[in-house]
């Protein structure tokens, strides 16, 4: 394989290692040790791109061919200089060996217990005593593998692994217009929705037994006569499940005035992992209209409201 060592990755790398100069190469030299780095596709987040590079995530690895097998997980964080993700302490390609990653955002969980098998090849993982009421803390999954030749210093097709997050949880996003002049948001509440939960990366479902209000601060003044503002921010994370039996609840302030709206969810929809449901609601003069939801993959343009991995 042809590579050009004088590309801004590669430069780094042997400059890390101290061993060679940039220049053109159709053999990797001997000796030279190529850092393993990340990249991710465009990828959707409730949290802030400042917490993503600052806190980074945790990337499990289990790997095996050229050495016993062994597995090591580490925080990756974004190097700026780079523009990629990597170690911070760095990890470098083992030459003929096989490499299976599992990449975890946040690289610490504090709405639950992360559980990785670290004897499975597949790095199968479990989720318990998950949290959604007191943590709404986005979760984000990543899986990938990579392949180092006999005689190579890294995979044949890219030394940069990409990452394609996918999300654990369901997002509800809320949008509201007033016919009504000067009234204020307060508080959104989703009534009787699973409030922790167990998932399991073999079955891919997420299972709870315990049910309760997931609340949401809005603070959103709406204009009478404009169109639909967004009142849940980043939106609202729920557990996947059937959305039968719960209620949305849209508390209002008017002139002093509080008022509570209360509509059931639609039984047949059910909020699926990596969606994202925007409601549309009208407050009218001596009602409200509550609309089917628009659904779109998290990570779709139309899923706005989030901030992007990349």
């Amino acid at each position: 394989m042809r590579i050009k060592l004088c590309g801004l990755i590669a430069c780094a790398a042997m400059l890390a290692a101290g061993v060679v100069s940039c220049q053109q190469h159709d053999d990797i030299p001997q000796g030279v040790k190529y850092p393993i780095l990340f990249d991710s596709p465009d990828t959707r987040a409730t949290a802030t791109i400042a917490d993503l590079k600052n806190n980074g995530f945790m990337v499990y690895a289990y790997v095996d061919g050229n050495v016993n097998d062994i597995t090591f997980n580490k925080v990756v964080k974004y190097d700026e200089t780079l523009k990629v993700w990597a170690f911070v302490t760095p990890e470098y390609w083992i030459p003929y060996t096989n490499y299976t990653f599992k990449a975890f955002y946040p690289s610490s969980f504090t709405a639950g217990k992360l559980n990785v098998d670290t004897t499975d090849k597949d790095l199968n993982y479990t989720i318990t005593e998950f949290d959604v009421v007191n943590h709404q803390e986005d979760i984000l999954v990543a899986s990938a593998k990579a392949d180092v030749p006999e005689g190579k210093s890294y995979p044949d097709d890219r030394s940069i692994v990409d990452l394609n997050f996918q999300h654990l949880l369901a997002c509800i996003d809320i949008k509201i217009k007033s016919a009504i002049n000067g009234v204020t948001i307060s508080k959104i509440t989703i009534q009787d929705a699973e409030t922790n939960g167990t998932y399991s990366s073999a079955t891919g479902v997420w299972d709870s037994g315990e049910y309760g209000n997931i609340e949401a601060n809005s603070n959103v003044k709406l204009e009478a006569g404009k169109d639909y503002v967004a009142v849940t921010h980043d939106g609202i994370l729920v557990i996947p499940a059937s959305a039968e039996g719960k209620t949305l609840i849209i508390e209002t302030q008017n002139g002093g005035t509080t008022k509570s709206y209360s509509v059931e969810f639609p039984d047949d929809n059910k909020w699926e992992k990596g969606k994202k449901y925007t409601y549309t609601v009208e407050i009218k003069q001596d009602n409200i209209v509550f609309n089917e939801p628009d659904v779109d993959e998290w990570d779709s343009e139309n899923a706005t409201g989030s901030v992007i991995i990349k």
